[in-house]
């Protein structure tokens, strides 16, 4: 699969924990209600707190997707 981001659902929120470079991803559409990004960006806020300061939560959409999203999902999916 050449764009793993694609098996996303636009009606879910995705969290994405890469360890390796200390970064967590929070994935949603524009489809997403105000609650669930909320409810997604608290979330991502809590894991951020219980790893530690050395991890930086990093936004991501169907419009912004950096390489680093890109490679933590493809050793995702092809596990």
């Amino acid at each position: 699969m050449s764009n793993p981001s694609q098996s996303l659902k636009t009606t879910e929120v995705y969290l994405l924990i890469n360890d390796t470079i200390r970064l967590i991803f929070l994935w949603f559409s524009s489809a997403i209600c105000v609650r669930s990004r909320f409810i997604g960006a608290r979330s991502a806020n809590l894991i951020q707190r219980k790893k530690g300061i050395d991890y930086r939560v990093v936004s991501v959409g169907p419009n912004y997707q950096p390489p680093e999203f890109h490679h933590s999902l493809k050793i995702i999916t092809s596990m």
